[in-house]
């Protein structure tokens, strides 16, 4: 088994071969690699009214943490409600 020293390096490793602008990739490497941290995740969060709340006060942090954690649970979650979060990461994006 291969041995990573950085979470960073692994997805720059399985994310090598990802057909992308260089700067795409570097931010969906890190997006990944963030998640190593418990303070990111919105898995006990409704993502609901966490969207309808950065529709009301305009919150760009707030659509890129949703947009950004709707992917990374898209890619490790294959569920029901995969349309749904694709949906709302989407909006969240534009």
């Amino acid at each position: 088994m291969k041995q990573y020293f950085s979470v960073e390096k692994y997805f720059e490793e399985l994310f090598y071969d990802l057909k992308c602008e260089d700067a795409t990739k570097a931010y969906i490497v890190s997006l990944f690699a963030k998640y190593k941290k418990s303070s990111e995740d919105l898995s006990k969060d409704s993502i609901t009214l966490l969207f309808a709340q950065g529709r009301e006060k305009r919150d760009f942090y707030l659509f890129q943490k949703i947009g950004d954690w709707t992917l990374f649970y898209n890619v490790f979650n294959k569920t029901h409600n995969f349309s749904y979060y694709r949906v709302i990461g989407q909006l969240s994006y534009d």
